[in-house]
């Protein structure tokens, strides 16, 4: 069993987009091809549609499997399945807002061999007007929110250093949404992170931020390039 959320230091979310080839909602049959397990056509247009962001259908045979077991034990990487989770993972405590509408998905990001980031991640996409993403806190952590009382936290964002772009981090931290800190991204073509500590006062995280209202933290894109990001992080000091 999970303890109390009021004795979790906090919440963690992996970014991540999964490619479900069951989805006829957002794979239409029409497009992709009838949904049957054993169409291998459909899972090779699903994986051609996302190709230029990384995914790809290395076993097709492991990706059409009808048991978790045999899909895992594929001989390469498969960026589509057929009923695989779909969204981010984490531990419940901090969720993304709307992750299709607000960002895309990006796979197999940086060095395979050598990066612990990467495998998934999500991004801007300037031109389909993605440029924030939008994050709420789990209301019973730290005995509840918004706050009652200050509180020492920390933001960590973790995110691929290319295209030399930049970005805002903001958050709720009692006297209304604020720019925590921004941040210019280069272009090393490794995973970065930052992480920023602040004294959030009585009245934070009650989701007064974000263009569309609603949200406990926010990272906006401040420039033309798309930054790719694998990791938010918002946890007690």
């Amino acid at each position: 069993m999970r303890a109390p959320y009021d004795g979790w230091v906090g919440g963690i979310v992996g970014l991540r987009d999964g490619l479900d080839a069951a989805n006829t909602d957002r794979f239409p049959e029409a497009s992709f091809g009838p949904a049957d397990i054993t169409n291998k056509a459909r899972f090779e247009a699903i994986t051609a549609a996302f190709a230029a962001k990384g995914a790809t259908l290395g076993d097709p045979a492991a990706a059409m499997c009808p048991t978790p077991i045999c899909s895992r034990r594929a001989n390469a990487m498969n960026d589509v399945g057929w009923r695989v989770l779909e969204g981010n993972f984490g531990n419940g405590g901090l969720t993304q807002l709307t992750p299709n509408t607000t960002s895309v998905g990006w796979w197999q990001v940086g060095d395979k061999a050598s990066d612990a980031y990467g495998r998934y991640a999500r991004a801007f996409e300037r031109a389909s007007g993605k440029t924030e993403m939008a994050f709420v806190l789990e209301p019973r952590l730290w005995g509840g929110l918004p706050l009652t009382a200050p509180l020492r936290v920390a933001v960590r964002v973790v995110f691929y250093d290319m295209h030399n772009g930049s970005f805002n981090i903001t958050v709720d931290a009692g006297g209304g949404c604020a720019t925590a800190g921004h941040v210019d991204v280069g272009s090393s073509g490794a995973w970065r992170n930052v992480t920023l500590p602040l004294l959030a006062a009585p009245g934070a995280f009650g989701r007064k931020c974000g263009a569309a209202g609603g949200a406990d933290i926010t990272i906006v894109s401040t420039s033309a390039a798309d930054t790719i990001f694998a990791q938010v992080e918002v946890y007690r000091v």
